[in-house]
């Protein structure tokens, strides 16, 4: 009765939310804070403008998303900043129904030629089901990452101490401008050798979505670590 109670509180929450933003007309995207950015870059104007984050949607501090049903489960996707930054991506690897995970566990994973990217879990659960349609077309991932390119659903199994970890509604897109500024401070540190555009960013020039396609396998490889591998 209790986990029954808590469960209802939050999607009661993230409806609140949802009508409070369309009384409000507020587009449910996220304006990104470029006039801060150091030397006058407008790296994130272009690379990052209109960023999407549906209403009612919990991110989860390695850029996965999830969304509640009324019955409690939780469906689980990769956040669009993430698919912004990465490029092109050829596969996916799914989890297994029936699975038990734990929050910061690894969940599935994404394909880009010879790179991999895994992504941890965002709470406890058991895998009910998986999105089997993005092994023969990962397309979604790219194009509608929050509904036709939805990851697994899971039956949570510590929601009430889960939930906690996540950020929604203002709280979701002051994190994802945080990230923002935190993703350009790092891909400028980076040594401009190791990347196809480094003049563009530093020039001020206008890059395109993907820049971690066109960048090295390390800076792939540090980019797992300071981004998706945090719980």
């Amino acid at each position: 009765m209790v986990a029954i109670l808590i469960i209802l509180t939050i999607v009661g929450f993230v409806v609140a939310d949802a009508l409070v933003q369309r009384a409000r007309g507020r587009k449910v995207i996220v304006r990104t804070q470029a006039e801060s950015q150091p030397t006058g870059r407008n790296a994130s104007r272009f690379v990052f403008e209109d960023l999407a984050l549906p209403q009612g949607v919990f991110l989860g501090a390695g850029h996965t998303w999830l969304s509640l049903n009324p019955a409690g489960e939780a469906r689980v996707g990769m956040d669009d900043f993430t698919q912004r930054v990465m490029g092109s991506i050829n596969g996916v690897e799914l989890p297994r129904i029936g699975e038990q995970v734990r929050r910061g566990q690894k969940l599935f994973a994404i394909y880009q030629g010879k790179r991999t990217a895994e992504f941890t879990a965002p709470l406890d659960g058991v895998i009910i089901n998986v999105n089997q349609m993005l092994q023969q077309n990962p397309e979604p991932l790219k194009s509608d990452p929050f509904e036709e390119g939805w990851i697994c659903s899971l039956s949570p199994t510590n929601l009430a101490k889960d939930i906690k970890q996540l950020v929604v509604a203002d709280d979701a897109r002051e994190w994802l401008n945080r990230e923002i500024q935190r993703f350009l401070a790092f891909v400028v540190a980076r040594p401009s050798e190791y990347f196809a555009l480094g003049h563009v960013l530093q020039d001020g020039g206008e890059p395109a979505n993907g820049l971690l396609e066109m960048m090295d396998d390390e800076t792939w490889g540090l980019f797992i670590q300071k981004f998706l591998k945090t719980v």
